[in-house]
């Protein structure tokens, strides 16, 4: 089976959900702000967006990862649609509004 192909954004998220899940909802959105520097809206609109997906489970406020870091990988190539204001500073790009 193929793996999976992630934007950099879903990747960073699933990342911290497969080193600390399962976690709390509102936990992994703090998180997301504390270590990537996210909005809590954005952060929830891409959880939604990968839960859509099937890579993400969320169960009784509890969100977990729903396919493991092998299955996947993440594409340079592939656009931010969820937080395009990320991707610049995702490679070190400062100034950019």
């Amino acid at each position: 089976m193929a793996p999976r192909t992630l934007t950099q954004s879903q990747y960073h998220l699933c990342r911290i959900l497969w080193r600390d899940g399962p976690i709390d909802e509102l936990q992994l959105l703090t998180r997301c702000q504390e270590e990537l520097g996210w909005r809590r809206t954005a952060a929830r609109r891409l959880l939604r967006e990968l839960e859509s997906q099937g890579m993400v489970r969320h169960r009784d406020g509890m969100v977990a990862a729903a396919v493991a870091e092998e299955e996947t990988e993440c594409s340079p190539a592939v656009i931010c649609r969820a937080l395009p204001a990320v991707c610049p500073l995702a490679f070190g790009e400062t100034g950019v509004k």
